[in-house]
Formats: structure tokens, sequence, C-alpha cells
């Protein structure tokens, strides 16, 4: 999800302001979506800054040389790896959200943290997701979250933990998985 958000971002904040200027702004939405933003922010306490998804190896490695190398290494992650897992894990976490199914949260929780194929991942993910948790119960509380905690207690991968989090702040499933 952290590669995603770059260019993700400038491309929605973007588009808002092109359609801020043709229609008025949902006050409630607006906010709940800049509130998401400044979750997937690299400066959100979840330590997203120190985690790179293996681009240093990928340029030492002579995978990455320029732009359109990027690009490509990108849409790779993005499309077909971890990128791709993370979002499909998201979406089952905010549906289960939404729908305050508690043992559908516990599921995708235990599935998603069982699922890093490695050990340096697992560690990623699970280190974001509950650093996220704490801090987001901490300054934006919200029924979802109390709910997963009360039903998962093992470690709890990123895109799982801003999945609930999104939709229990009522942040839509497809703007937040844009971001």
């Amino acid at each position: 999800m952290i590669m995603t958000i770059t260019g993700t971002t400038t491309s929605t904040i973007m588009a808002r302001k092109r359609a801020a200027a043709v229609a008025p702004a949902d006050p409630p939405a607006s906010a709940a979506l800049y509130r998401l933003m400044a979750w997937l922010s690299p400066a959100f306490p979840v330590g997203a800054f120190s985690y790179s998804s293996g681009i240093e190896w990928a340029v030492e490695a002579g995978d990455i040389t320029n732009a359109e190398s990027l690009r490509r290494w990108l849409a790779v992650v993005i499309g077909q790896g971890g990128g791709f897992c993370d979002a499909a894990f998201f979406i089952h976490a905010h549906r289960s959200a939404a729908a305050s199914d508690g043992a559908a949260m516990r599921d995708i929780a235990e599935l998603a943290a069982a699922f890093a194929p490695s050990k340096e991942r697992h560690l990623v993910t699970t280190a974001q997701g509950n650093a996220f948790v704490e801090a987001t119960c901490a300054a934006w509380p919200c029924a979802a979250l109390d709910r997963f905690r009360a039903v998962w207690e093992g470690p709890v991968a990123y895109p799982v933990a801003v999945g609930v989090a999104a939709a229990g702040h009522e942040i839509a499933l497809e703007p937040a998985l844009h971001a």
C-alpha cells in the first residue's frame, strides 16, 4: 500500500481540485478523505518511511535504471505482487467492518497475517498494522476499531488495519482503495 500512495495521492488531489471547481464538496466526506490522507502520509507514526518493498535491491540488481523501468517495476508490484494482495485484504477488511461482521474481520485478519510470504514481509505488514491501530485508536477512535480489537488479538496486517479504520470512519471503499 505504501508504494501506491505517492502517485495515486497526487492524482487524487488533482482530481478533487477539478471536481471541487465544478461541484461543492460534501463536508463530512471531505473531512474523512483528508483523515485518510493523513493516515497514509509517510509522517503518520507507523514506520512506513523505513520500508521500501525492495526498491533498493531492484536498483542494485539493474531492474530499475530509469523512469520507465521504475514504472514497470511499480506496475508489477501493485498489479501482481504485494500491492495486489494488500488491496484484496483491504477490500475484505473494509467490507467486514462496514457490515459489523466480527467473524469476517477476524478471518481476514488471520488470513492476512498468515499470508505474508516471508519473515521480513510479515514483520513489515504487522509492525505497520499494529502501529496504525494504536495510533488511530488514540487519535481517531471508532466503533469498528473497537470491534476489531475485541475479535482479533493477533498481529494485524497493515491493509486490514487501514481497511477497518476507513470503514469505521465511513470512508467509502472506492476512494479509500484508490488512496
